[in-house]
């Protein structure tokens, strides 16, 4: 019914030694609701209650007086966090002031500090993440979540990577009982 043709692209990395289908995936699913795998909204919301500033901004937004708050830095969070009907408390990372741009695409999921090792392995360290580099490690994670340094915790989590790092080895001949002459 269609003619087309399928070409194999190998990856450009000589380094990484990882299957390329896996190495090429751009979605990661977080927030889904009965997976084993993944951070349900219900864990979310808890682990933001249990943060000690996240908790603060929560509180800060439900008494809707941010201002009143005698701590300068959560009224300053508090003034770009929103909550949903269901409590989960978003943070909004877009531009202010242009009432053109669907404000929606950028609220992003506040991540506890509890749950960051375990969303930062969700995204590089699970079967279908792939173990991709520092980049796109943190592209899909800045799309679809946020909490303070995340760049430099996806920098620290990929550098010490065993996986990552024992892939990235030079391979060294085996030699069986004979010794290698120049």
């Amino acid at each position: 019914m269609y003619d087309f043709e399928i070409k194999y692209r190998p990856g450009n990395s000589t380094h990484f030694r990882g299957a390329d289908a896996l190495s090429r995936t751009h979605e990661s699913v977080l927030l889904v609701e009965n997976n084993e795998q993944e951070i349900s909204r219900s864990i979310v919301k808890a682990g933001q209650s249990q943060d000690a500033i996240l908790s603060q901004i929560i509180q800060a937004k439900q008494e809707a007086s941010s201002s009143s708050t005698s701590d300068k830095k959560i009224s300053t969070l508090a003034k770009f966090a929103s909550i949903t009907p269901d409590g989960l408390l978003m943070r909004y990372v877009g531009p202010r002031g242009r009432p053109w741009e669907h404000e929606s695409l950028y609220y992003k999921v506040w991540i506890p500090k509890s749950l960051r090792d375990r969303v930062l392995s969700i995204f590089h360290t699970d079967l279908l993440a792939g173990h991709l580099g520092i980049r796109k490690t943190y592209q899909p994670l800045k799309d679809r979540v946020y909490w303070e340094g995340m760049r430099s915790d996806v920098v620290k989590f990929v550098k010490s990577c065993v996986r990552c790092q024992e892939s990235m080895l030079p391979k060294i001949p085996q030699t069986i009982g004979t010794s290698m002459i120049a």
